[in-house]
């Protein structure tokens, strides 16, 4: 199989034979072997070189252009600006924040960019909403502008691209209708600007493509890769168990907060109605059952937490859950049983399995496991300690787990036994 970045190459060249632009070998070797330094760095899992490849399948010219571009910057995992990026945006910096106050736009093409996204000198941008996209959109249009190949139309269309993988917009802001009136003002060729919006609901439908995926577990894979990307910390692989529950609860606070409505965006009734609809079913279908999949493996993730508390401490999560055997007697065709037993080779922090999640979700009736989620926020936020917590488990499943562990941490069975006889009174 062909390498990442011949991969890139291949597609780079692609777009400039569908461009009529010809063989730029040099143009080409250097601007790829770049992009493919940034996307590749070890800190990335989501935004990185995969993720841009998959994405231009099936593209041409221009929108191939913009895919391979689109998330050359991303300051809060990169760390500021990659330093193969600095020549291009010399007149950026950041907070400690990863914020950047806008300065003056210092050429056309940071002027096209500051129309199209709708920004101005002495804004405050954070690297949650905006920034990357611009940034990344002002690099690619410079690197491609030095090459003197490119129109200037061609460089709007690429930045205008690059704005559409904003993501999750309200859809009552109608971010492409806002888009396509920027562009009106820059190109009087309704035509032109029109090809231009096709493009851009092409790229910011394939950037968020999982979400509609009929397939959940393919959706989870991207949110345990984000989970990792954002969380640092987890690549070692002796992580505490309060690392791993932090992590776990800033990923469902940030699934839960989503809105199906706002995560594919539509102009001028491209996609369908009919399309759109399926995309909001499956999206829906999948944040619900992705928020209700970390909440069980919130559960695990807490009661161990609780149980490290009162024996002696925060402790490597390995530690705890070891190669854990499965507590799960009873199979169930039950969508979250299927996602909880799933495991992929691209997972490589993530536990293979979930024994007490599963214990839970097999054992326990509904009311039950609400009851414990909300329990498990209470602890989380300090609200309740934690033997007032494990007293919330059932009796059966608390004595099941408590004997589990007592097999597998050796350094505290003493203490382990003796939490058992204080919460069940054996």
């Amino acid at each position: 199989m062909a390498s990442t970045l011949h991969r890139m190459i291949n597609a780079f060249q692609s777009a400039l034979h569908d461009l009529g632009k010809g063989s730029h070998p040099v143009l080409t070797e250097r601007t790829c072997s770049m992009v493919h330094s940034v996307m590749s760095s070890r800190e990335r899992r989501f935004h990185a070189e995969n993720h841009i490849l998959s994405m231009c399948d099936g593209t041409h010219g221009l929108t191939t252009l913009a895919v391979l571009f689109h998330d050359m910057v991303y300051a809060q995992v990169d760390k500021l600006i990659h330093p193969l990026l600095e020549s291009y945006l010399h007149e950026f910096s950041f907070d400690e924040q990863y914020c950047v106050c806008l300065p003056a736009p210092s050429d056309k093409l940071a002027r096209f960019a500051y129309s199209l996204f709708h920004v101005h000198e002495g804004l405050k941008l954070s690297s949650t909403f905006r920034q990357n996209e611009l940034l990344s959109a002002i690099a690619a249009s410079r690197i491609l502008f030095q090459s003197g190949i490119f129109t200037d139309w061609e460089l709007i269309f690429i930045i205008a691209c690059i704005e559409s993988t904003i993501p999750f917009r309200p859809h009552q802001e109608a971010p492409m209708d806002r888009l396509y009136t920027s562009l009106m003002e820059l190109q009087p060729d309704h035509e032109a600007v029109l090809n231009c919006m096709h493009a851009c609901i092409d790229i910011s439908h394939r950037d968020v493509a999982d979400f509609g995926s009929e397939d959940t577990a393919k959706f989870l894979e991207g949110t345990w890769d984000l989970i990792l990307e954002g969380n640092p910390v987890l690549r070692n692989p002796l992580y505490s168990i309060r690392q791993y529950r932090e992590a776990l609860r800033k990923m469902r606070s940030f699934v839960s907060s989503l809105q199906p409505e706002n995560i594919f965006p539509q102009f001028q009734n491209i996609p369908d109605k009919n399309t759109c609809d399926e995309l909001q079913r499956n999206t829906a279908r999948n944040l619900s059952h992705a928020t209700t999949y970390l909440n069980l493996k919130s559960l695990d993730a807490n009661v161990l937490c609780a149980v490290s508390e009162i024996t002696g401490g925060d402790a490597p999560m390995i530690l705890f859950i070891g190669s854990t055997p499965s507590l799960c007697t009873e199979h169930s065709n039950h969508v979250l049983y299927r996602l909880l037993t799933h495991h992929s080779n691209r997972t490589t922090f993530d536990l293979a399995h979930s024994p007490f999640a599963l214990l839970f979700l097999t054992t326990l009736s509904e009311k039950t496991l609400e009851n414990l989620i909300h329990a498990s926020y209470q602890y989380e936020q300090s609200q309740i300690g934690p033997h007032e917590y494990l007293a919330l488990l059932p009796s059966a499943a608390l004595g099941t787990i408590l004997d589990t562990l007592m097999g597998i941490v050796s350094t505290r069975q003493n203490e382990l036994l003796q939490l058992k006889k204080t919460l069940l009174a054996v």
